[in-house]
């Protein structure tokens, strides 16, 4: 054993460099691993928190029906007229319609588009109810056609001012829009750098090109009523093509 340690010393003296860099190669290469883990464990659980808080008042949500698992990230909307059926189910507080859109990206004080370098561009339509996970933290809510509203933190890393015009490209060009406030969206407004914006819905669908359809209709039961007695009453009038689920299920499948 002693003269194995022996050989083990002399061999590494004479081959110091070669040593320090296989050492040197191994820490760095479990630093990477382990930093990659802690990031990747950080951003799960940031927007783990973010879809909790986004969707904590719904109680339920009318979407298109899943026929199969993979399609469950694909665009699938259903015609607006489906909300009139469900606001008047007994039991349902509050029905809000709700879309969104990647298709609009906004531009600076240049005109130049806004780059994220990665993360999404996503406009929601705006309602004002707590049920829209965009909460208004500054100036006045897009009520009007031709104005819009932004992130607080995308606006200060763009340099946008409430007040100003912007241009905001849809599928059919430019179209000036004026910025009326600022939103946040959770407590700490932590989007990972993603830039989100709200718009009138008749305004959105426009820029997007999906006039007369929605994507979602969030849904907030009145005192007393359960989940599962509310979504067996919304069940019982919606068509073949959409479906009830709870704001569990939206909750669960978003962190998903």
């Amino acid at each position: 054993m002693r003269y194995v340690v022996r050989l083990s010393l002399r061999n590494l003296a004479s081959n110091r460099l070669r040593f320090t860099l296989t050492t040197l190669a191994v820490f760095l290469g479990v630093s990477f691993v382990v930093s990659s883990f802690v990031l990747t464990d950080g951003l799960i659980d940031t927007f783990d928190t973010l879809v909790e808080e986004a969707n904590a008042d719904i109680d339920a949500q009318i979407r298109a029906k899943d026929e199969f698992a993979e399609v469950e990230l694909t665009d699938r909307p259903f015609d607006e007229s489906i909300l009139d059926l469900v606001v008047d189910v007994e039991g349902v507080a509050e029905a809000q319609p709700g879309t969104n859109s990647f298709k609009i990206v906004p531009t600076d004080a240049d005109g130049e588009p806004i780059e994220t370098g990665g993360p999404p561009i996503l406009s929601f339509n705006w309602t004002g109810s707590t049920l829209d996970p965009l909460k208004l933290v500054a100036g006045d809510p897009p009520d009007e056609p031709g104005e819009f509203v932004i992130d607080e933190g995308s606006a200060d890393r763009n340099d946008l001012e409430i007040g100003a015009t912007y241009d905001l490209i849809g599928v059919d060009g430019r179209e000036p829009f004026t910025l009326t406030g600022f939103t946040r969206f959770g407590d700490e407004n932590d989007l990972a750098g993603a830039l989100l914006m709200s718009l009138p819905l008749d305004e959105l669908r426009r820029l997007d090109g999906s006039e007369g359809l929605l994507k979602a209709i969030s849904i907030n039961a009145e005192p007393g009523v359960d989940t599962a007695t509310l979504l067996a009453r919304l069940e019982a009038v919606i068509p073949d093509t959409v479906e009830a689920v709870s704001g569990d299920v939206v909750i669960a499948e978003d962190q998903d």
